[in-house]
């Protein structure tokens, strides 16, 4: 009997015939042995159940093999009934010659009418190189849907690298079902290799395991395998968003879960600092995560001037360090939930950087979060991991985190220019110490010259120090440059910044970055408040009113938010919402120089000059430069408005001096253009004021200035033309029109141009023309030029007034005294215009007859002027006259 070894490592199937060495005979065994691996292989199991050589025989005579087609259904009908045939009992019904069974296989696996071959048997090489094709344009696929899911729909970071996992566990898979395929191809397509001892050279242990596996492996299999693998993933991932938006679990978001409000606000503590570290780091990186936290739509950080007013309610220096103890103390005072906190702990070069969301009542973790920075320069990276993490787990949308620029590009790369820009804040925000701030946040940028948010803040620094115009201009532009470099809110603050307040000049553009942050949700402080000011400056009133409380709600409060509330309602007329809002602002914030302005304010507009004057005289004994800058500022006003031209002077040049030693000297050429003011419009000596405009001029030539915009072109024009030379005037605008080839500046400087052609029109006596140049001179293509209403009242009534139509030039002036105005004093409208119309008000009432409203205007200008100039006393001394010729007709 032949003895045949098999492919797969059985037994020896043998024939029932004995093999006694005739050819045939042999021949026909083998095909027996033939049949039973290739019915193994298929089915796989053994024809028949005994396994032992010595039972084989009587278990072919007792057994009937069970067909391939019922084990097997996806055999190919061809090749089942070829196997079957070679498992015959008898040898006769076997297939007769290798030749039969070369071309039965031939036509299953050609097609020839017949059924396909099972998967097993196809394909080979070319199937294993299409599978890999369809793998890697799959693998890409995915990885590139992943990454567009979380910039697009705001799935989880990890989903990236999860995608990349699952798609890597599709390689094995197919190169083992290439292979399993491979070694049963091989094997089934082969004939034996005999061995001298009638034994066979079997596989090896893999290939034996593969072999065995190969039924239960298929092309189509495996690509089902790898869809239900992604759709698993997939599956995973709705989970984890469905708990998160539920607020269930470790997923879940604390906005979902209750823990937190929509829009809540949130204190950031100064990060601790344990070890050698140098200790003003942890402002640094409180700093960092502030900025990011900043960016979020979800919550609002409590800004600077909120913190450091409730410190001053707290009884506690402005410039407190906000240590996490302080800051849930501060946080329960202004009913804030949670506080920001966390720690810097040194390792070998690096840091371990921990933040923690806890609650300000009790100090119970809602969250916290851990990272290594391997050396300095990975710091920022790692804040940025950690504040982000921390704006997931809070509950903002994952498409907003993700989506918002890298906070080494929306800060600086360099820490040590983030360490300038720190202590430059805590300078102007906490210590109001504008110079210090200034001198840090210069700094910062000279060490990165692209650092996009020190340049902002330094122009909001030099414009609210009263400083140069040129330099806040450069470093607003500066940060404009830069703008790619700010997260999403600051940058739209910053272009609303350039356009409506800087070089930009360009209202509408302004209202259109800032409505864009508060249209796409942030809290942003900085955008209510300067869309506000656009909204004053249009005189639309109300609407500024209301973003300055929507400022003040949305930011918990804010000093600049209820300043404005007060210009805005006093604006609106509204009386005693101005005096309460005063009164918050008082309660809320330690006292400042913004109060005592906002105070005179109030009071100049109501005519309370004397106690308006009052209340900014105390900054002069300030040790706040800034503070000392401002009050011989506004003095020097007031002794305008009482007459007192020499005192002015002397103030206004005190003040110039000051400036110089802030390092922001005051311009020249404006300077002399006030004093030739005094000269023809208090003293009528326009001869001497021209020779003023003249001299200043021959020693500072506009064309020598560089900045373009600082060229002060209109208002030398309408200082010349008060002086009787509107040739002059004419010179001016015509230079103008040669220098300025900017189309913003033109734009810009259309209604300047409208108001000196308008004084050049009453120098040459032409004043319905005037009144016509000075319309068009208070608007802009978006509504009037500023929110002062009064000087085109003061203007038009000296058009009217010299055009002999006294009833309208009456009205015009009782408008300028009558409206409510709390920028009298900025600007120059009272000193220049005040005096005079209350004295030409009392003639005209005089002229009327109406006696007692006469003596009234004669009076207040009495009483503003009785200790001015000696030279003025002549004007007082009409005035007097005129008053006792009143009196005497009332007697009568």
């Amino acid at each position: 009997m032949t003895q045949v070894g098999t492919s797969i490592g059985t037994p020896a199937y043998m024939a029932p015939e004995q093999a006694a060495g005739d050819p045939e005979v042999d021949h026909r065994a083998d095909l027996y042995a033939f049949g039973c691996l290739a019915y193994e292989l298929l089915t796989g199991r053994p024809p028949f159940h005994a396994r032992t050589p010595q039972r084989v025989l009587a278990a072919h005579l007792s057994e009937t093999p069970e067909p391939v087609a019922q084990l097997r259904a996806d055999t190919p009908p061809a090749l089942a009934d070829l196997v079957m045939a070679c498992l015959a009992k008898d040898p006769s019904q076997r297939p007769q010659s290798a030749a039969e069974i070369g071309r039965l296989l031939d036509t299953v696996t050609s097609g020839g009418g017949l059924p396909a071959m099972p998967p097993i048997l196809i394909g080979g090489a070319g199937m294993v190189r299409r599978a890999l094709a369809m793998y890697g344009g799959a693998f890409i696929v995915v990885a590139v849907l992943a990454k567009a899911a979380i910039v697009a729909i705001g799935l989880p970071e990890w989903v990236v690298p999860g995608a990349l996992i699952v798609m890597a566990l599709g390689l094995p898979m197919i190169l083992f079902t290439a292979y399993a395929h491979h070694v049963t191809r091989r094997q089934l397509m082969s004939t034996p290799q005999r061995t001298p001892g009638g034994g066979g050279r079997g596989p090896g242990t893999f290939a034996t395991f593969a072999a065995a596996a190969s039924p239960h492996l298929s092309w189509k299999r495996m690509m089902l395998g790898g869809a239900w693998t992604l759709v698993a993933f997939l599956l995973l991932i709705t989970g984890y968003m469905t708990l998160r938006a539920l607020g269930v679990g470790p997923a879940g978001s604390l906005l979902a879960s209750g823990k937190l409000g929509a829009n809540e606000r949130l204190l950031v503590a100064e990060f601790g600092v344990t070890g050698s570290v140098d200790s003003s780091l942890g402002a640094v990186v409180s700093e960092a995560v502030r900025t990011d936290l900043g960016d979020s739509r979800a919550v609002t950080v409590m800004s600077a001037s909120t913190i450091r007013a409730a410190l001053g309610r707290m009884k506690r220096p402005p410039d407190s360090r906000l240590t996490t103890a302080l800051a849930r103390e501060l946080a329960q005072r202004e009913a804030i939930k949670a506080v920001v906190a966390g720690d810097i702990t040194p390792l070998g070069a690096g840091y371990i950087v921990t933040a923690r969301l806890v609650t300000a009542e009790t100090g119970d973790e809602l969250a916290s979060f851990r990272a290594t920075a391997d050396s300095p320069k990975d710091l920022i990276p790692t804040v940025e991991k950690l504040s982000r993490d921390l704006r997931g787990k809070i509950g903002e949308s994952l498409r907003s985190v993700n989506g918002s620029p890298p906070l080494e590009q929306v800060t600086t790369a360099s820490l040590d220019a983030l360490r300038k820009y720190q202590a430059g804040l805590h300078a102007v925000d906490y210590e109001a110490n504008f110079e210090k701030g200034i001198a840090l946040l210069k700094e910062a940028v000279a060490i990165d010259s692209t650092f996009a948010m020190a340049w902002r803040k330094l122009a909001v620094a030099y414009n609210n120090a009263s400083m140069s115009r040129d330099l806040a201009n450069h470093a607003v532009t500066q940060a404009f440059i830069n703008r790619a470099r700010l997260s999403e809110q600051e940058r739209n603050s910053t272009v609303g910044y350039y356009y409506g307040s800087g070089p930009g000049l360009d209202r509408a553009k302004a209202v259109q970055a800032y409505e864009a942050n508060l249209q796409a949700g942030f809290n942003d402080l900085p955008s209510m408040l300067n869309l506000g000011n656009v909204y004053l400056e249009r005189r639309e009133y109300a609407r500024a009113e209301s973003l300055y409380i929507r400022a003040n709600a949305a930011g918990g409060t804010s000093r600049t938010a209820y300043t404005m509330l007060v210009v805005s309602r006093v604006f609106l007329g509204n009386r005693g919402g101005a005096d309460s809002a005063m009164t918050e602002l008082a309660r809320r914030y330690p006292p400042s120089f913004n109060e005592a302005i906002g105070i005179m304010r109030i009071r100049q507009s109501r005519g309370q000059v004397d106690s308006a004057q009052a209340a900014i005289e105390p900054l002069r004994a300030s040790a706040n430069p800034s503070a000392r800058s401002v009050a011989t500022h506004y003095l020097g006003q007031f002794a305008v408005l009482h007459g007192r031209l020499g005192e002015a002077t002397r103030l206004y040049t005190e003040n110039a001096t000051a400036d110089v030693a802030r390092g922001t000297p005051r311009d020249p050429v404006q300077d002399s253009s006030i004093m030739a003011g005094f000269e023809s419009w208090y003293r009528e000596r326009p001869a001497g004021a021209v020779r003023m405009l003249d001299a200043v001029l021959a020693r500072f030539p506009l064309r020598t200035r560089p900045a373009v915009d600082q060229r002060p072109y209109f208002s030398l024009a309408v200082a010349y033309a008060r002086a009787g030379r509107p040739d002059k005037a004419r010179a001016m605008i015509a230079q103008f029109d040669v220098d300025v080839k900017d189309t913003a500046l033109r734009r810009a400087g259309e209604p300047q141009r409208h108001t000196a052609l308008a004084e050049i029109a009453l120098a040459e006596k032409r004043p319905l023309d005037a009144v016509r140049e000075f319309r068009r001179g208070d608007v802009l293509p978006d509504g009037p030029v500023s929110a002062h209403a009064i000087e085109l009242y003061a203007n038009l009534g000296r058009a009217f007034d010299q055009a002999n139509q006294l009833d309208s030039a009456t009205m015009y002036f009782e408008k300028y005294v009558n409206t409510p105005d709390p920028g009298r004093m900025d600007d120059n409208l009272d000193p220049t215009y005040l005096a005079g119309i209350h004295k030409r008000l009392g003639e005209l009432y005089e002229a009327q007859g109406e006696l007692q409203k006469a003596a009234s205007h004669f009076l207040t200008f009495v009483e503003l002027w009785k200790n001015g100039d000696p030279d003025l006393q002549r004007k007082v001394a009409e005035v007097r006259q005129r008053l006792n010729r009143l009196r005497d007709v009332e007697k009568k």
